[in-house]
């Protein structure tokens, strides 16, 4: 089975609001595993903050998320230190050749400037239907 990583850039202004991004797949995959890298800095903040989440093969499942929010379970995403999100509901992580993985950013309050990169780890699945 073959393995490749999707890389994928968002690098977003403060501005409150929900913004979505996808990435198409043109055959059978699986997602094993993402990380997350900042090129700056975002510090967590209660008021202004952001949360990015990644989602299954249903579009609104979350396969694993990240956040800045110091007022619940965010944390500094801290620039140049890879991090490796926690991945959850394995059964959403399969994708078919015409699905898209669906990455979403909700910026809290007045926002927060984010520039990340996120790591995708796939590999090839087998159809057995």
């Amino acid at each position: 089975m073959s393995i490749q990583n999707y890389t994928f850039h968002i690098d977003e202004a403060a501005s409150a609001g929900t913004k979505n991004y996808y990435i198409p797949f043109d055959r059978l995959v699986e997602v094993e595993a993402v990380s997350i890298v900042a090129c700056s800095t975002i510090t967590a903040n209660g008021s202004n903050h952001v949360t990015l989440t990644v989602e299954g093969n249903d579009g609104t499942t979350d396969l694993c998320s990240r956040n800045t929010d110091s007022g619940g379970t965010g944390t500094d995403i801290v620039a140049g230190t890879s991090e490796d999100l926690t991945m959850g509901n394995n059964e959403k992580a399969g994708f078919s050749g015409s699905q898209s993985l669906k990455i979403t950013s909700v910026q809290a309050g007045a926002g927060v400037a984010t520039n990340v990169v996120l790591n995708i780890k796939v590999r090839d699945a087998r159809d057995f239907s």
